[in-house]
């Protein structure tokens, strides 16, 4: 076997979607993001402890050592492992001038893809798993009670084996109270349909972090009917008033499935239309 190729890259955090429950890490966070030229980045594992503190903000520069994944662990061709020793946090993109910055290293930098069958075809065949997506015409944005909104006892035992490994692993023996119940399941899906340049119409599950923080931050006690309403109106006005694309992942059981589709929406990234062109004279 040959040595392992660790490599530090600097990564624009684009995607974090919400808490999954694993044996080995208590909780789980897909992030991923693209580095200076465009190219997607998975960063897997990355525990939710990670997060806690709220200091890893979507649109902000990383820096980490990684290494590729094992491919019998996981063979989607942008996934790496961090080291998270080496993890460093650096700028934040700006929203001004209806995100100009944000635009210039996103849009401009990474292929846009249009088409689904194209990129169904390319996750299929496991060539591409991350992706941005820019939809023709969103056609519906609809939220359905979850039919298991808490977890099982199943679930919390995994939750349970995962924190204790992450506690030995993270933690390395430094104080830390380990949190013997998982972060509350968001209670709701949401889905959205849409089509694409060539008129196809899809209908995926969003798996944002965002969606999750929108209910927990503002309906978390309110009843199922205003939770939908709101979520939904949220949602519809992204499409009808931004410039709205989706960030792409394949789902990993689904690739070794050679499912004919493996996406899901990871995140929504509505950017401000540009009504017109903005000219920077140096003054």
């Amino acid at each position: 076997m040959g040595e392992t190729k660790v490599e530090r890259k600097k990564i624009l955090l684009l995607v974090k979607t919400q808490p999954t429950i694993s044996k080995s890490y208590g909780e789980l966070v897909c992030t991923a993001g693209i580095d200076e030229n465009g190219n997607w980045v998975r960063l897997y594992p990355l525990p939710f402890e990670t997060y806690k503190d709220g200091a890893f903000q979507k649109y902000t520069w990383i820096d980490v050592d990684v290494v590729a994944r094992e491919h019998w662990k996981d063979p989607r061709p942008e996934s790496y492992t961090p080291q998270r020793d080496t993890l460093s946090l650096g700028k934040t993109l700006s929203t001004r001038g209806r995100w100009r910055e944000r635009r210039a290293y996103v849009l401009e930098k990474a292929k846009i893809f249009t088409s689904m069958d194209e990129l169904r075809e390319l996750g299929r065949t496991n060539k591409v798993s991350l992706a941005i997506f820019k939809p023709a015409k969103v056609l519906n944005v609809q939220v359905f009670e979850e039919g298991n909104p808490k977890y099982t006892k199943e679930e919390v035992r995994n939750f349970l084996k995962g924190m204790e490994a992450l506690t030995s692993d993270l933690f390395d023996g430094k104080d830390h109270t380990m949190r013997y119940v998982p972060t509350e399941k968001v209670p709701f899906r949401l889905k959205i349909t849409f089509l694409d340049s060539h008129n196809k119409k899809s209908c995926m599950s969003v798996l944002d972090w965002e969606v999750g923080a929108l209910w927990f931050n503002n309906y978390k006690n309110a009843p199922f009917t205003t939770i939908k309403e709101k979520v939904e109106a949220r949602y519809w006005d992204f499409a009808r008033n931004t410039d709205l694309h989706f960030y792409m992942g394949t789902i990993l059981q689904w690739v070794q499935k050679r499912a004919l589709n493996p996406w899901s929406i990871i995140g929504v990234a509505q950017f401000p239309h540009q009504w017109q062109p903005e000219f920077d004279f140096g003054i």
